[in-house]
């Protein structure tokens, strides 16, 4: 078991949680996935965080398909749910790893659990595995500075991290990092933890410089 606020507490998280995370198997991005299609109609896509396979089951009829996620609990899952789709367990800094080039990636909820000193790091590792032209999406949360929250309704499961952007905060970011912002979206969901309250994600939709 890992300690308190460690890097690997989130992962850990997800690890224990698989089960319960996978839900009803519903994806709350549908819009946002009928976009990315119109954006890129075909081609290897690379879905970063997986999870337990959710959206790996809509994009996997679009594309050849790779889904990563770090926690192994959500690969196995993912793989005994959606038997013949690949999921592969891979850190997101380790994608080089791979040994694969792609059209096209596809990150909803995922990079917001990655510090902001290393978000520029992180976009570049992305980068590195992606065609010229590639398109990609990546969704977070919109707020101020970053967070190690617990769930209050899930006792004994460690804290996850959380780093909150504004719209033009990131921006100059994913452009350093070489890609060009086609297109900015909000998206707004219901907190899950507090039913009162609403969680507004800021959607980017990417293409990797030639």
């Amino acid at each position: 078991m890992t300690s308190d606020n460690s890097p690997e507490s989130t992962v850990e998280y997800y690890e224990r949680f698989a089960k319960t995370f996978h839900n009803t198997g519903q994806t709350i991005w549908q819009h946002q996935l009928d976009e990315f299609h119109s954006y890129l109609p075909e081609g290897k896509v690379l879905e970063i965080g997986s999870a337990t396979g959710v959206e790996a089951n809509i994009l996997s009829q679009w594309y050849e398909y790779i889904g990563v996620d770090a926690a192994a609990a959500c690969i196995e899952l993912a793989q005994r749910n959606y038997a013949g789709i690949c999921f592969q367990q891979c850190d997101l800094f380790e994608l080089l790893s791979l040994g694969h080039k792609f059209d096209g990636f596809w990150s909803a909820a995922t990079l917001l659990h990655v510090p902001k000193s290393r978000m520029r790091e992180a976009l570049d590792v992305i980068r590195g595995v992606l065609n010229p032209g590639a398109i990609g999406f990546i969704s977070v949360k919109e707020g101020d500075g970053e967070e190690w929250l617990l769930d209050n309704d899930k006792v004994g499961l460690p804290a996850r991290f959380y780093s909150y952007w504004h719209r033009d905060e990131l921006l100059p970011i994913l452009r350093q990092a070489g890609f060009v912002v086609i297109e900015v979206s909000q998206k707004y969901t219901e907190n899950r933890l507090d039913p009162s309250l609403q969680v507004n994600w800021l959607c980017y939709y990417l293409q990797a410089n030639d």
